[in-house]
């Protein structure tokens, strides 16, 4: 994943998913995040022909 901010300052994480369903949580701590990308490195089933869909991603943060 990795955090980008309005002034070009960007940093990046790396998280690792479960092979579970249900709620993961991580925490990420950035300043001033204006877009995050986030970038699937491998997928359960990945091969040719055959894409990766993210059902949801909820971000909580505080404004200051």
């Amino acid at each position: 994943m990795e955090l980008l901010s309005a002034d070009g300052d960007s940093s990046t994480r790396l998280l690792i998913l479960k092979d579970q369903p249900g709620r993961q949580t991580f925490d990420l701590r950035g300043s001033h995040v204006t877009r995050v990308r986030i970038t699937p490195e491998t997928s359960y089933g990945a091969e040719r022909g055959r894409h990766l869909a993210v059902g949801e991603v909820e971000f909580f943060g505080r404004r200051d």
